[in-house]
Formats: C-alpha cells, sequence, structure tokens
C-alpha cells in the first residue's frame, strides 16, 4: 500500500540526508522547485530493482520522447532519471513519490516474474523521489563500459553462448530430473583426505531410486541448496577427489554424446569427459570457491548451464583479482591452462546478479541505456552439466601452475 503525504515527506528527506551521508563529496543539490531531473530513493539495484521494472514505472506508456536517460550505479541503493520536460518529470515524482514497487507490478505479470524473491516477499519497498539541479558528475564521467574491460577472463576460458537449442535444453533437463517416486535416506559418507566447505556441507544423502539408461541408478545426493548425480565416477564432496579404481556402473548417459561430439567437432576437447556430475541449485544456491583437483582430474573442466542464468566469479590466487563472468542459459563454459589449473572459480550465494547490459546485448544501443549501464538479473532453478576427465593412474599432474597443484605442492 501507499503511505500518506507526511509520511512520505520524512521518508524523502531521509533519503536525502542518506545520499548526502553516502556521497560527500557530491556535486548536485535537492530542489523543490520542478527540474527535468530526479532522484528515486529505493530505486537502485542494489535494492534488487530490475531496469525494466523502473523504466516501465517511468514511462508506463512506454512513450517517446519522454524518458531521455535512467542511470542506476552499480551497488547503489538509488538512481536518476533525466527526462525530456520538467512537466513530465513532475508528473511522474507527483503520481510515484511513496509507491510500493511490487504493488506497481502486480498489474504487469511479466513484470512481477522480473522482480527477484527478496523484493518480491520482503518488506515491502516504496519509491522516494526529489528533484535535484543536476546528475553527479561522478556518475556522467565513467562512461560505459567497454566490451574489452567487461572480457578479462583468465586466460585459457572460453564461452559459448547457445551451446544447446532450447529444445535440447528441455530434453535434457527431463533427463536429468531430480523427481523420483522413492528415495532412501543414508548417513553422508565421511572422509579423511579433506574438510567439506560450510556452504556444501551434506545434509543427509539422498539416494533415489531411479531406472535411467542400463538399468543403472546414478548416486545422487542432497547437499546444502543444492542437489546432485553422478555418471561414469562419483565425486567425492569430502576431498574434491573421484575413486578411480571404483567406476559407477554404465557410462555417460546417451543423451549426452552428441554434446561431446559437437565439443570434439570445434576443437574444445581431444578426448571424450569420463565423468559428468549434475547439480541443481536452488535460486540463491552458491558454490565456495575452488579449483578442482589437479591429480585426478586432467584437462579441461567443462560446465554446461540449464535453466537460467547465473554470474560465475573468478579468483586470482595472488593478488586475489576477482572477474565475475555472467554464464546464460545453455551456454558452455570451457576451463583449460591458467583457468583451469590456476584461478578458482565459484557462485556467490545470492537470489539475483548485477551485470552490465553489455553483457546482455545492449551494446549497439549505449545511448539508450546511459552511463554505468546495469541491471538485476533475478536467479531461477539452474542445472548445471559438468564434465571432466580422469587422469590415469598413477600418473601425476606436471602443469605449470604448482601453487594450486595438489601433486607438486602438499600444502594444497
Amino acid at each position: 500500500m501507499d503511505l500518506d503525504k507526511d509520511k512520505v515527506h520524512r521518508k524523502v528527506k531521509r533519503k536525502q540526508a542518506q545520499y548526502l551521508k553516502q556521497e560527500p563529496k557530491t556535486d548536485i543539490g535537492f530542489q523543490e522547485e520542478p527540474s527535468v531531473h530526479l532522484f528515486i530513493g529505493n530505486g537502485g539495484l542494489k535494492n534488487g530493482v530490475p531496469r525494466e521494472v523502473l523504466e516501465h514505472m517511468l514511462n508506463p506508456l512506454q512513450s517517446e520522447g519522454y524518458l531521455k536517460q535512467l542511470y542506476l550505479p552499480s551497488g547503489k541503493d538509488y538512481a536518476f532519471v533525466t527526462f525530456t520536460s520538467t512537466i513530465i518529470a513532475s508528473q511522474c515524482l507527483v503520481s510515484l513519490n511513496g509507491v510500493c514497487i511490487v504493488e506497481v507490478c502486480r498489474s504487469n505479470e511479466s513484470l512481477l516474474q522480473s522482480l527477484p524473491p527478496a523484493l518480491l516477499h520482503g518488506p515491502p519497498v516504496h519509491l522516494y523521489m526529489s528533484y535535484v539541479n543536476k546528475i553527479p558528475s561522478s556518475i556522467l564521467g565513467c562512461g560505459v563500459p567497454k566490451r574489452t574491460e567487461c572480457s578479462q577472463v583468465p586466460p585459457g576460458l572460453i564461452l559459448l553462448e547457445d551451446f544447446v537449442s532450447i529444445q535440447e535444453e528441455d530434453q535434457l533437463l527431463k533427463f536429468f530430473s531430480f523427481e523420483s517416486e522413492t528415495k532412501q535416506t543414508l548417513q553422508p559418507n565421511r572422509t579423511t583426505h579433506g574438510i567439506v566447505s560450510a556452504n556444501d556441507e551434506p545434509q543427509q544423502t539422498a539416494i533415489v531410486v531411479k531406472r535411467t539408461e542400463g538399468g543403472c541408478s546414478p548416486p545422487k545426493a542432497t547437499l546444502k541448496h543444492r542437489q546432485v548425480m553422478h555418471f561414469g565416477y562419483e565425486f567425492l564432496y569430502g576431498s574434491n577427489l573421484v575413486d578411480p579404481n571404483n567406476p559407477l556402473p554404465g557410462r555417460l548417459p546417451a543423451i549426452t554424446h552428441p554434446l561431446l561430439d559437437r565439443m570434439m567437432e570445434q576443437g574444445l576437447i581431444t578426448h571424450h569427459p569420463d565423468q559428468l556430475t549434475v547439480n541443481r541449485y536452488n535460486p540463491g544456491a552458491g558454490i565456495p570457491s575452488h579449483v578442482d583437483t589437479h591429480s585426478v582430474f586432467q584437462g579441461p573442466i567443462i560446465s554446461l548451464s540449464l535453466g537460467s542464468q547465473v554470474v560465475m566469479e573468478f579468483k586470482h590466487p595472488t593478488d586475489g583479482k576477482k572477474v565475475p563472468l555472467l554464464l546464460p542459459p545453455r551456454s558452455l563454459l570451457v576451463m583449460n591452462g591458467e583457468a583451469r589449473y590456476l584461478w578458482g572459480h565459484g557462485i556467490p550465494a545470492r537470489t539475483c546478479d548485477e551485470v552490465f547490459l553489455e553483457l546482455l546485448g545492449y551494446w549497439e544501443t549505449p545511448s539508450k541505456i546511459g552511463p554505468q549501464a546495469s541491471n538485476v538479473l533475478p536467479r531461477s532453478t539452474r542445472t548445471s552439466l559438468t564434465f571432466r576427465k580422469i587422469r590415469p593412474q598413477p600418473s601425476i599432474c606436471t602443469c605449470d601452475y604448482p601453487l594450486q597443484c595438489d601433486s607438486q605442492n602438499s600444502s594444497v
């Protein structure tokens, strides 16, 4: 529900004070006199407000020559907008000041579905707007991020969008379904080879009775916030290893063979993987940063994303540099060389990701999206297929990255 006029006025003043405290060097001024520029408290990416939602609220009829520029600074809980006239800006302020974002979206199903769960089901978030004399120069001076700046990925990393079709994605999700009529709950296996991260601590392991190709049932486990199943070899989460002497019955499912052949044809791999881990992540779930064990797995690590996009974060072990990378649905991530053997990779646990619009295909029209162009993408259920190749035993890894190599560095 919307707020009364006096309460809105108090909230507006509070948001102004919060902004001035956050940005003590700002060169803008709040004013009562109408202006084409508006400050929008609570309308920022930090609050999980998607760009398309805010654009619709500011310009519900999608009229040409109405909205000049929308500014969503990265990591901030506020936004700025410039209209083409003070009359339009005044109408917008009067109609939207104090409104609840979710309530405005209830009449538009597509907008409602684009809201992240925290915004949709959490405490109501209201917009508080003020006239300002200008857009902060700190925002204007940033400019639109260049493609090369957003593409500084670790060496050896390849990302192929639309590696599978929508139809193939649907078939894979149906085949690797975690639904079952029969479950037997067992206590999780404990190992002495390593420590399970707090974010990956097994709850109770659910072995699901389900017949697949060849009459075999893949091992399945329920970890914290995600479910997994294994083919070829079982991945042991206590040690990040597999037992090369204990293969699972059957090989990788036939449904994956065309994908592997496609990888071979495109020169992404030189031999077929023999281990597959399927993860189903609930919205908001993550995985700690890690490097796949050198001594057990050889060659590239390959991951196919299905169902939802997610931002994966790569971290350098010495300088701590972090590189976020958006993995769209149906995309294939190939990690080889330095990206595979040196950089850690993980998924931060959060319900939505902030990404540059450049990565969403908006690069052709930067003038329409404004400087520091970003957006918030809510996560949904995501399934990943991670392919690995078991290293022949008792061979050891002789890579050029001993810092992260358990064959060459006993402290790993």
